[in-house]
């Protein structure tokens, strides 16, 4: 596959590509265009012309939901372009001109105020010859991409992925530059930033490496080629994060508006909240939906606050009935003309009969604080609420971040507090080695004591810890042993988790097929 250049379904950058006049510049991401074009690297955009689009020449173009730079390799007389990534000739698009948004006026080596401008003469006869020779250097490439792709996928030369980044997680927890540098100066750079990407951690690891560079006595990664490259690729979202922000928060003071005009009790959830409290930590791990709480008898008064006031369903009647008895929250709600970000009303943090733990909001309001904002005070979850939240959010490990969150609330609680949530944790019947296995992980990261981990909680994050190194393929694998892991293999507990599964039948089917093929992998893996 191809590599964005930015977020996918980002609208502030739609919105800046389709304005006339204008010359945006946005950061690169990905490998497709190594090597002339890297991560950490400027594209400043102009207005795309295809009386002189020529071959050679670099074009973001719109590809589903996604936003794509690459090279022209050939063009047609209907306004067609074929395009290519410079590091996979064998791959190419054929773009038709409507979808063509841009192209790549100039090229500067970092975002820095003084960055130098790199696309000079030789860059683009470079880039002329690399479109002009697509098919010699397919043959030259494609056998030893075939044979290095292969030599990754093997079990023993694969990287512990989750445990580089929780032990640089810890370590940045704990403050200490010096582990955090031994952790980031012994990853491979390309698989390490991927793994980031998937578990929405990139804030995380930017700051921890940032930290590392100013506080390490040794220099480990001050002048190291690794750091700068993990520093340039970990980069690429901080800009548009900070604009997608100023974005997102008018509407979540908008929505506000909305709820107090209603009179319907409301608190605002995770990325939401911080928008509203003016939170630091909003930069650092920017929102893409806006979710708010509500009680359960309030939904539908909430969704018809919201609808009066332009929002609306996508989901038909049936759809959205289905989202009431099925999830957590109802269908997502779209902003007028669908210029900006989707609102999800919430009555439970976790769906029906997922866990046994109550989540809705007589339970847990008494852990909703007022938080201040520019349409005045509004709930939230305090410390303790927002732990549990991303306890419940997180269960099953499947996104890192929501540990990282949950240990800096947890950082802050009492004694009392913390065995407050640990007796929570070890009552819950219907999914307790996972909900455990997330207090466990979360304490650790924090550094304070927690329930003691018993063995079902310790084979299941040694599972998870497995899981999250198996290529993606084989991760679809993993339905059955996660249920085996998760249940600690008591026959009766193991088929509400495989019931429970949001997959469609036919799809678990295949993946109950993989999973042997699946095992024997996570087995070969190195520890």
């Amino acid at each position: 596959m191809t590599d964005p250049v930015v977020s996918e379904r980002d609208p502030a950058l739609i919105k800046l590509l389709s304005t006339g006049g204008m010359r945006p510049r946005v950061a690169m991401r990905g490998k497709s265009m190594l090597p002339l074009l890297r991560e950490g690297m400027v594209l400043e955009l102009a207005a795309f012309d295809r009386a002189t689009v020529r071959v050679g020449g670099l074009v973001v173009f719109r590809q589903g939901s996604r936003i794509i730079a690459h090279r022209v390799v050939a063009t047609f007389a209907d306004g067609t372009v074929r395009t290519s990534g410079d590091a996979q000739p064998w791959i190419y698009e054929n773009v038709a001109a409507i979808d063509v948004l841009a192209t790549i006026a100039a090229v500067y080596e970092d975002d820095g105020p003084s960055a130098r401008r790199i696309d000079d003469a030789g860059f683009r006869r470079r880039g002329e010859l690399y479109a002009r020779l697509r098919s010699f250097r397919i043959a030259l490439l494609r056998p030893r991409e075939v044979a290095r792709v292969a030599a990754g996928l093997m079990p023993w030369n694969r990287s512990p992925l989750f445990e580089q980044l929780h032990a640089v997680s810890v370590a940045f927890m704990r403050r200490d530059p010096v582990a955090v540098a031994r952790v980031l100066a012994n990853v491979d750079e390309n698989s390490f930033v991927g793994f980031v990407r998937r578990h929405s951690c990139e804030p995380l690891v930017r700051d921890a490496l940032s930290f590392a560079q100013k506080n390490d006595p040794d220099g480990l990664l001050v002048a190291s080629v690794r750091g700068r490259r993990l520093a340039d690729a970990l980069q690429a979202e901080a800009r548009l994060g900070a604009l997608r922000n100023i974005a997102i928060t008018e509407q979540v003071e908008g929505v506000v508006r909305i709820f107090q005009a209603s009179g319907v009790p409301f608190a605002l959830l995770k990325g939401a909240a911080r928008l509203y409290a003016r939170d630091p930590d909003a930069v650092r791990y920017p929102s893409r939906d806006i979710d708010v709480f509500v009680e359960h008898g309030a939904f539908d008064a909430a969704s018809a606050a919201l609808c009066a006031a332009g929002y609306f369903y996508k989901a038909d009647v049936a759809e959205q009935k289905h989202y009431r008895m099925h999830l957590h929250h109802g269908a997502p709600l779209y902003p007028p003309g669908e210029k900006g970000w989707i609102v999800e009303i919430h009555t439970r943090l976790a769906r029906p009969g997922w866990l046994s733990t109550p989540t809705h909001w007589e339970v847990l309001a008494a852990h909703l604080r007022p938080i201040d904002g520019r349409c005045g005070a509004v709930l939230a979850f305090d410390e303790f609420g927002t732990v549990l939240h991303h306890l419940v959010h997180g269960v099953g490990l499947r996104r890192y971040r929501d540990v990282f969150v949950a240990a800096r609330a947890f950082a802050e609680l009492s004694e009392s507090e913390r065995m407050q949530l640990a007796r929570i944790v070890s009552g819950e019947t219907r999914d307790p080695v996972r909900f455990a296995a997330m207090l466990a992980l979360v304490a650790e990261t924090a550094d304070r004591a927690a329930a003691p981990i018993e063995a079902p909680v310790r084979a299941y994050l040694a599972w998870v810890r497995k899981r999250e190194s198996l290529p993606r393929s084989l991760r679809r694998g993993d339905y059955l042993l996660e249920a085996w892991y998760a249940s600690a293999g008591r026959p009766r507990a193991i088929v509400p988790l495989i019931v429970s599964d949001e997959g469609s039948p036919v799809r678990n089917v295949a993946r109950v097929a993989l999973s042997p093929v699946t095992w024997l992998y996570a087995r070969a893996l190195r520890a």
